[in-house]
């Protein structure tokens, strides 16, 4: 598997503690944002431009007594996030008439 393939399936099968009483952000804005990133990851977006956007996302926080994902899990993971996508390598260019 590519570093990017790795990258993409770490993004997509990471799972966050969850709560209903500290500051915790909305399930659905979370599981948005890491799916569209995980599918740019793997289209071969730069790593760059994908660490500005992680560095840039924003997520609404929930009411009392909703279940959302724990503030300080999802920002550790974004900041794990941006330092392997600065780091990593270019998409390889894909010929049609290439296998």
């Amino acid at each position: 598997m590519s570093a990017r393939a790795d990258l993409a399936q770490r993004i997509i099968s990471q799972q966050f503690r969850t709560s209903k009483y500290s500051g915790r952000y909305d399930l659905g804005d979370v599981d948005a944002f890491l799916d569209d990133l995980a599918q740019q990851v793997g289209a071969g977006v730069p790593g760059d431009e994908l660490a500005r956007a992680a560095v840039q996302s924003r997520f609404k926080v929930m009411a009392w007594f909703r279940v959302g994902y724990l503030v300080d899990d999802v920002d550790d993971f974004i900041d794990e996030l941006v330092q392997q996508l600065r780091s990593l390598p270019e998409a390889s260019p894909h010929r049609d008439d290439q296998p």
